[in-house]
C-alpha cells in the first residue's frame, strides 16, 4: 500500500539527507560530487512517487543546495500526504 511506500522512502529520504549533510572528511570536490548524486538519486525518488519537488535550475542553487532542497521538500510533502491519510492509520491500530 501507498502509506508503506511513503514510510519506507521517508526512512530512505532521511538517510540520503545525513549524506548530504555528513560530507564525511572528503575533499571539497569529492563531497559536493557526492551530494550532487545523492540529490539525483533523491530527484528520481522523488518523481517515481508522483512527489511534486519543486526545484529549477535558474535560481542559480549549486548541488549541496539542489539535494537539500529536493530532500526536505520530499520528506515533507511524504510527511504531509502521510499526515492527511492519517484517519485510515488511527482506524488501523484499533484492530
Amino acid at each position: 500500500p501507498r502509506k508503506k511506500t511513503l514510510e519506507y522512502a521517508k526512512q530512505e529520504f532521511e538517510e540520503f539527507k545525513k549524506q548530504v549533510d555528513g560530507g564525511s572528511g572528503q575533499t571539497y570536490g569529492n563531497q559536493v560530487q557526492g551530494q550532487g548524486k545523492v540529490g539525483g538519486q533523491a530527484w528520481t525518488k522523488a518523481k517515481n512517487l508522483g512527489l511534486n519537488v519543486s526545484y529549477s535550475s535558474d535560481n542559480g542553487t549549486d548541488s549541496n543546495d539542489f539535494s537539500k532542497k529536493v530532500i526536505d521538500d520530499a520528506i515533507k510533502k511524504i510527511e504531509e500526504e502521510l499526515k492527511n491519510n492519517g484517519e485510515e492509520v488511527v482506524e488501523d491500530k484499533k484492530e
